[in-house]
């Protein structure tokens, strides 16, 4: 984090920052562009600061950024050897709902620390090896201050790369509906494609925010049609009775008018005919009166959709970890920027571990929308994280209007997540992302072989077996956690009944099983073995070598969370909410917007920021190359960005 002003000078911004950077500091520098002014005034600083030690995440090579580093090399008398900038691969990427530079940028990250973790790993075995080597020609006990602490293991490594090599590009594809090579995947009869239901989704979703201005369309219709044919709907039905009574021979003597044009039909005939006119004709100005709202709840009827959710404007609530949430409003919020008022969205985001509680659920109200993205809650390091984020949803859930019935009296989820489990929160609708590519962690083979067991064993003979029966350790994540008792000598006695059960048998876990079966509205058992408070009651009931790998595997599961899930979520809801405003940028009767564009017309390569003339671009552009710029911006108008 680099605390500056673009009017400070070198000096006072050294003096403040002393005690944060020195000349050891290594700084990256992230611009999709590579010359976006912020960033490239940063570079400038940073390169008096700390020198050669200066690294660019982009885009695209040979940018402004890279030039002026290539400036500090040639200052310092150094070559430059074109290898201080990471390319995330993403290209030039003009639209301003940003998606695929963020997951590029993110993805370019993971690899980084993948190459941070083995250089450590590797500098560490090195300073070992001396140590012992001094230690055994001297005799001397020399501590290892030397070392760089870590928490992984080169084990640890191999297994967190080994999740992100082999299903994050799968997954990826299976999200957004193409492989790696641009091909469609939804003619592929034998995957369940997640991008269909993450598009479906959008569609109905779509739906909601573009129903002011079907509404609007149909009251237009019916006003030409009742004013313009003089055919109003009560005034219709009342001169389909009198044909019936035509057609049956019945001669009526009287006309049902009431007004000012028919004053002498009024008088030369009944009085009760001018009093039905005058009630029918009430009747129709009372339909005028409700008439957005009697053909809401008939368009919501026919369209299957909730009933009592208020009408006009929708909001949208996006909830997950910070970065996500916050990205996703920006990008939702982009998406929007040019759309119409009586099309459009209010967006507003939360972190579910944190304030959404506090910030939105006294906000609720009939229709909002909520998106929530939910942690794994299958691993043991994230079963409480998925439960505080699906309390939260359910706090938010079961706030209803009492005046109104039914589920529809209250707000509308939708829930995305790797986890299967659905769980009891009005209407909602999870779309679980595709888990089975990756291999399992230890602890869900322990929650699978346990929980299926109807005797009792111990984890160190479950592990074991499953080594025995062909399966490497080494595919199972975490695996090498259990190194310190799975290849120990066991009596063999005990290990033949781990794998042949006695007679008598002890039931295990009834208290899980308990928890895991719930009854359905229709009388049904339901199995939840994928309910997080079930996995988490399931731990308490592990033996101790049980609990020691559950411990240990924590760590690999806060970077599946926070490396690989949360990047999946994020595409996830980047695809379902593009499919919202696909569906919603072409209001009828009306130009659409292009969702790729602000009002501000900011494109990623050209972010505006104050600047003084000193810090500015000496090369200046002539009148003649400025005009034909436009021009061409004018004709490249209609870029549109598709996943």
């Amino acid at each position: 984090k680099v605390i500056s002003a673009c009017s400070d000078s070198i000096e006072n911004i050294r003096s403040v920052l002393m005690h944060k950077i020195s000349p050891l500091t290594c700084v990256i520098l992230v611009s999709q562009s590579g010359q976006t002014f912020p960033t490239l005034h940063a570079t400038r600083l940073m390169t008096h600061l700390v020198g050669l030690k200066v690294w660019i995440i982009s885009g695209c090579s040979h940018s402004r950024m890279e030039d002026e580093v290539r400036e500090s090399f040639r200052t310092r008398g150094k070559p430059y050897l074109e290898d201080r900038v990471f390319i995330n691969f993403s290209g030039h990427r003009p639209a301003e709902p940003t998606s695929v530079a963020i997951a590029s940028t993110f993805h370019t990250f993971t690899w980084l620390l993948f190459h941070i973790l083995r250089a450590v790993d590797w500098r560490n075995e090195v300073q070992l090896e001396n140590i012992r080597q001094k230690k055994a020609s001297t005799g001397s006990n020399n501590d290892a201050s030397t070392l760089i602490p870590t928490l992984y293991s080169i084990h640890c490594i191999n297994d967190m790369q080994s999740i992100v090599t082999h299903s994050c590009v799968t997954t990826m594809c299976d999200i957004v509906g193409y492989d790696e090579f641009g091909i469609s995947l939804k003619e592929e009869k034998s995957l369940t494609l997640t991008n269909s239901e993450l598009v479906q989704q959008g569609q109905l979703w779509a739906a909601h925010v573009n129903e002011p201005w079907t509404i609007t369309i149909a009251v237009g219709c019916y006003i030409i049609v009742s004013v313009g044919f003089g055919l109003p709907i009560c005034s219709l039905f009342l001169m389909g009775i009198i044909s019936l009574l035509h057609i049956s021979g019945v001669n009526t003597v009287g006309t049902f008018v009431f007004g000012v044009q028919h004053i002498q039909t009024m008088r030369s005939q009944h009085f009760l005919w001018t009093l039905v006119g005058l009630i029918v004709q009430i009747l129709d100005a009372l339909v005028f009166v409700y008439l957005a709202k009697i053909f809401t709840w008939i368009y919501r009827w026919a369209t299957g959709r909730p009933m009592w959710a208020r009408h006009g404007k929708r909001t949208v609530v996006i909830v997950d970890v910070p970065w996500v949430h916050q990205l996703v409003n920006q990008f939702v919020s982009k998406l929007f920027s040019q759309s119409y008022s009586f099309v459009s969205l209010d967006v507003h985001s939360a972190n579910g571990l944190d304030h959404f509680v506090h910030r939105y659920t006294h906000r609720v109200v009939r229709g909002v929308l909520i998106a929530i993205g939910r942690p794994d809650g299958r691993l043991v390091g994230l079963a409480k994280s998925e439960s505080a984020v699906l309390l939260a949803g359910k706090q938010a859930a079961f706030i209803r209007n009492p005046l109104y019935d039914g589920a529809s009296s209250g707000p509308e989820f939708v829930t995305i997540g790797h986890n299967p489990f659905k769980p009891a929160m009005g209407l909602v609708n999870h779309i679980s992302l595709n888990s089975g590519i990756r291999g399992k962690f230890a602890d869900e083979i322990l929650y699978e072989q346990l929980y299926s067991l109807p005797y009792t064993t111990s984890s160190t003979h479950i592990l074991r077996s499953i080594s025995k029966n062909g399966r490497s350790p080494t595919d199972i994540y975490g695996m090498h956690f259990a190194e310190t008792f799975l290849f120990t000598e066991l009596d063999t006695d005990i290990e033949a009944q781990s794998i042949n059960p006695p007679h008598e048998t002890i039931p295990v876990f009834n208290i899980t099983a308990k928890m895991a079966i719930m009854q359905s509205p229709k009388g049904k058992k339901i199995h939840n073995r994928d309910d997080p408070a079930v996995r988490m009651a399931f731990s308490s009931r592990l033996d101790a070598d049980g609990r020691d790998v559950e411990t240990m595997s924590i760590k690999l599961h806060q970077f599946y969370e926070h490396r690989v899930a949360s990047l999946e979520r994020f595409v996830a809801f980047c695809v379902m909410f593009h499919s919202l405003a696909i569906h919603c940028n072409r209001p009828w009767f009306c130009f659409g917007w292009n969702i790729a564009r602000s009002q501000s017309n900011l494109r990623v390569a050209t972010t505006a920021s104050p600047i003084t003339a000193d810090n500015s671009s000496s090369q200046m552009t002539s009148t003649g190359v400025l005009k034909i710029a436009r021009l061409l911006h004018s004709k490249l108008r209609g870029f549109e960005v598709k996943f």
